[in-house]
């Protein structure tokens, strides 16, 4: 099941959604993640993505997720381990005029 149409054209722009719908329609997704257990699962997939991503706010994504009710509804699937490397040390944001 997937949240929009162009959810379904690729995995990133699945992701994309889902974060869309995370921080702009929490309550919605809550809702449809208790109604449909797939929804519940690829949010909690979303969640491990992005309190792992980096340690430096992983506490403030685990808080959002607790206070949304997101990480409450979430279900994590069965068989399956996610590793994320990502190294952002070299990270310069750029200004563009």
């Amino acid at each position: 099941m997937f949240l929009s149409k162009y959810s379904k054209t690729n995995i990133e722009n699945d992701f994309n959604i889902y974060a869309e719908f995370v921080f702009a329609e929490p309550e919605k997704l809550r809702e449809l993640a208790v109604t449909y257990p797939i929804i519940a699962k690829k949010l909690s997939l979303f969640i491990i993505a992005y309190t792992q991503f980096s340690a430096k706010y992983q506490q403030d994504f685990e808080d959002y997720f607790a206070r949304t009710g997101l990480s409450d509804v979430a279900v994590q699937p069965d068989n399956f381990e996610m590793t994320i490397h990502l190294d952002l040390n070299d990270l310069k944001p750029q200004i563009s005029q």
